[in-house]
Formats: C-alpha cells, structure tokens, sequence
C-alpha cells in the first residue's frame, strides 16, 4: 500500500507535494482503502492488462473529502508486480446525477399527484410508463403492463358509434404531429367499466429532436358527461312542459341587446326559428304598444 509514483495532477488534487505523498500510503489518502480490499479483493481480480475500476473517497491535506473513481491496473516493474491507479474526482458527475435523479423525482411525483392519466410509449408502441390515475382508470398497473403494447391495455371507443378508435401512436412518429386529440371518446377499462374521456397525443422528442415515443394524457371527464346528459333532459323536459302550458321563457342582457328565447316563445310568436333570437328593438314589436315604454324602464333601472 505503499506510495511510491505520483504525477503533478495528483498533487494538486490533494493539496500536497510530491515528497510528502511519497512518504504516505494509500490507507493516509483513502480512508476506505483496507476495507475495500479485504471486501472487493481486488488484488486477487487484478489481471495485467485488465483494468479494474472502483469508487471511493480520498482524503485532501486540508482534510476534505471528494468522490473518486479509480482505475486499478497490474504491471510488472523491474520483476515486481505494482498497481497503478488512475483517480479522477467524480463530484460533478455525482451532482449531476443527483440532480438528475432529484428532477426524475419531482417529475415521477408530479405524475403521481396530478388528476390526468398519463401513459408513455416508446417508438415501438410499447407501454414505459403509467401514472396512478392512468392504473385506476384503465384497471392495468404498471407492473401488468409495462412492456406490452399499448392497444392490449388502453380501449378506446367512438362515444356515438360504439367502434374501437384507431391507434394513432404510429402516425404521430411517423409524422411527427404535435398533438392529436379526441373530444368525444369512451375508455373501456380492463373490468369492462366505462368511461367518458378527453384524450390528447404528443411525441415525446428527445434533445437531437428524434421523436422516441409518445405521451398519452386522458382525462376524465365522465361526471362532467353526466352533469351535461341530466342539464339536456332537464331543458327537454322544460320545453314540454312551456309546450303544454303554452307559455314561453325569455332573458336579456342589456348591454348587449340580445338574450335567449325557449322554443315555446318562437312558437307563440309564430317566429321563425331560423331568424334566430330578436334583437331588443325586434322584441318590442311583440310587445303591446302600451306596454313598451314600461319594459325599457323595468329594464333601465
């Protein structure tokens, strides 16, 4: 473990000179280094010409501590074997990675806390990733469907005809559109539940600007459906009922000049549906003449 060549680089890295390191052994630079070898036995691996790299931690003169990577080679000089290690100082690369992992992180927990399905693909149409959401709605997790495609887990359907919605994945890479969307599609999770969704399409392009996959986000919008279907009935079951009373329901909005009529209310006026809602001014020929300078104060004030 002795210390016995070193080159300028390495006294500059450590903070001391060439005499002093040569008076040291690794142990005095390399905290780690006796617990490594009894458990890595890496002088048992070393072959000539076959590096042997490791990570540790060397020890400056100041007393700070960095992060190594050092390569081990076995050479032979004037009869002895000697190892030789080549140490680069890896603190930036672990930032990096740090960072990189702490960015992965923040994404995969955005993801995971967002009310929207998301599913990735790679080029090949296979499933990569799947958030909670997209696991809740299509009944698949992500451990099930990693690495199948993606039409054997995610159903869509056309809302109006029943049929299944092609897959786009292939046109997206293939052409490289931003985004496709469908407005009125029906998911058709994995226990045959349905539901109402919005579904948009991007390719996902890496930093050359090559398209690798595609993201898919759906949401749903399944009670936002329902609340639309009962407002529909409800209005339907209004028009019957002003149908059978014969009376009709109008609003207005002043700064405008124009509001909303019921069907019922072009019926006793006998207008035009096609004529489309009057105008204040048109609305006031339908009102008794001496009705109308009422109905334009009651409005004014």
């Amino acid at each position: 473990g002795n210390i016995i060549e070193v080159n300028q680089r390495t006294c500059l890295s450590l903070g001391y000179s060439e005499k002093e390191l040569l008076k040291m052994k690794i142990g005095d630079i390399d905290p780690t280094f006796e617990k490594q070898k009894s458990l890595v036995k890496f002088e048992e691996q070393l072959k000539p010409g076959e590096p042997f790299i490791i990570e540790s931690m060397h020890r400056r003169k100041n007393g700070t501590m960095f992060p190594v990577e050092v390569s081990l080679g076995l050479i032979e000089l004037h009869g002895i074997n000697v190892v030789v290690g080549f140490a680069r100082d890896i603190s930036d690369r672990l930032k990096v990675q740090k960072e990189l992992l702490e960015s992965e992180e923040n994404l995969r927990t955005t993801l995971n806390s967002i009310g929207d399905a998301v599913i990735s693909v790679n080029a090949g149409g296979f499933i990569t990733g799947m958030n909670p959401t997209a696991e809740n709605l299509t009944g698949w997790s992500i451990n099930q469907s990693k690495g199948l495609k993606l039409f054997k887990v995610l159903t869509i359907l056309d809302n109006t005809t029943g049929k299944k919605v092609p897959d786009s994945i292939q046109n997206i890479i293939k052409s490289g559109q931003k985004i496709e969307r469908y407005e009125d599609v029906v998911l058709l999770s994995k226990e045959g539940q349905k539901y109402h969704v919005r579904q948009s399409l991007a390719p996902l392009i890496n930093a050359e600007g090559e398209i690798k996959g595609v993201v898919l986000v759906i949401r749903n919008i399944t009670k936002e459906h329902e609340f639309i279907e009962v407002l529909h009935k409800s209005q339907n079951n209004l028009e019957k009922a002003q149908e059978i009373a014969q009376m009709g329901s109008w609003d207005l909005n002043p700064d405008t000049g124009y509001g909303f009529w019921s069907k019922e209310m072009f019926r006793l006026f006998n207008r035009d549906t096609e004529l489309g809602i009057p105008s204040f001014e048109e609305f006031l020929y339908y009102v008794h003449e001496e009705d109308r300078q009422l109905l334009r104060l009651s409005l004014i004030h």
